[in-house]
């Protein structure tokens, strides 16, 4: 059978899985595997090419999730969620402009944008007196966790896209440069939007206080900071070029949060931080194990075709990672299996390093539906009709993802 015929019937099949809860993600990708080999010829390849492909992804991102997974939960047993709360309403003042950017901060500690948005929800609830205002700003504040979680560098979407590709150009610090203005840039339009629609009120008196005593200022922020200075000193400063491993420097960050923390919350954080790693590590597996069945299959050559029967290069990556992104709604399942097919391509060594990177970013933005998880995490938090989530959360995630793409048109055509 044709390969994008089975390709694209796989996707449905894991969608209707998803959206109907009934399968993990990891028995539903393992299984899409399964049936994709069979269906396209691979046969006794199969069962190696899933446990080389799910190897290779834990390889990848072990350390990477299980140190992010220690930090936010140390981070929200000791109150050092409240005190970096609290030091952003002392600097910012508008529950807007606090839930959108403590949103887009904790994804780079806990290195998952769910997992930052369960720890920012509680603190919503005492930034809005009215439930209306509340919902507004977990859409904010959701809208912000998956902007720095899908394009900052070294978080696990960027991180995966990167590692499997290879890319010889690439420049953590160049790639930077571009993207953290530009995510300021869109966060900072959605805080105007927000601004614009109704007269945003201060935050109440007392709102800092969020049922936990804040913690100490470096409890709280060094946790967040340290990886990132290292990650940045080791990309720069040669002497010290082992901290730039994502494993490395986030190693050394979850190392500060524990010595900085006290012994329950050390021990809290070992059992629930590695049971929620587990879950979270289980589901990239499987998305490692189809990445790798569909990256040995004739659908290379049939994307290689297309490409030289005319289709636009750069469109390509963007048209794959939206694909996959609405078949099964992990943002990082799309990185990596996106990535994997577009490995065995030519189309790495055609499209520049960075423009490369943010088109399969703006793919992995534009269709988050039903299934993807945090859609359901947001109407179950918000209480609000679906149609009201689509307005809120999937409409503007998919304009983002078009701006992402034009400005990676853009950077293209000038490289």
């Amino acid at each position: 059978m044709d390969a994008l015929i089975v390709f694209l019937l796989v996707m449905v099949m894991v969608s209707v899985i998803s959206a109907r809860n009934l399968l993990s993600p990891f028995l539903a990708l393992i299984g899409a595997a399964i049936v994709y080999g069979a269906l396209t010829g691979l046969g006794a390849e199969i069962p190696a090419l899933i446990t080389g492909g799910a190897g290779a992804v834990f390889a990848l991102l072990g350390i990477p999730i299980y140190c992010g997974a220690l930090i936010a939960q140390v981070m929200r047993r000791c109150g050092s969620i409240e005190r970096v709360t609290e030091d952003l309403i002392g600097m910012l003042h508008r529950p807007a402009a606090v839930s959108g950017i403590a949103g887009y901060l904790f994804s780079i500690p806990c290195m998952c944008c769910i997992t930052a948005f369960v720890i920012l929800a509680p603190v919503i609830e005492h930034l809005e007196d009215t439930l209306a205002g509340r919902k507004n700003l977990y859409y904010i504040g959701a809208y912000g966790s998956v902007l720095s979680f899908v394009l900052l560098y070294p978080l696990p979407v960027s991180y995966a896209v990167l590692t499997t590709l290879t890319l010889p150009a690439f420049s953590a610090v160049q790639y930077l440069a571009v993207v953290l203005p530009v995510s300021a840039l869109l966060l900072l339009g959605i805080l105007l939007v927000a601004a614009r629609k109704e007269e945003e009120p201060a935050i109440p008196s007392g709102a800092e206080q969020t049922g936990a005593a804040p913690a100490g200022r470096l409890k709280s922020w060094a946790p967040i900071l340290v990886p990132l200075i290292l990650l940045m000193a080791g990309n720069i400063l040669p002497p010290v070029h082992v901290f730039s491993s994502i494993s490395i420097a986030l190693l050394a960050g979850a190392a500060v949060a524990l010595l900085l923390a006290d012994h329950p919350a050390r021990v809290h954080a070992f059992d629930r931080g590695t049971r929620n790693a587990g879950v979270i590590m289980f589901d990239l597996c499987g998305a490692g194990a189809l990445g790798s069945v569909i990256a040995a299959s004739p659908l290379v050559d049939t994307i290689s075709a297309a490409v030289n029967g005319g289709v636009p290069v750069l469109l390509v990556p963007f048209a794959i990672a939206a694909l996959f992104q609405t078949a099964q709604g992990s943002r990082v399942v799309t990185a990596i299996a996106a990535s994997s097919l577009l490995a065995g391509t030519t189309i790495p060594l055609q499209v520049p390093a960075i423009p490369l990177v943010l088109m399969i970013a703006a793919g992995a933005l534009v269709i988050s539906y039903v299934t993807d998880p945090y859609f359901w995490l947001l109407k179950r938090t918000s209480g609000d009709p679906l149609a009201t989530v689509v307005r809120k959360f999937t409409i503007p995630l998919a304009l983002t993802g078009l701006a992402l793409a034009a400005v990676a048109i853009a950077l293209a055509a000038f490289v």
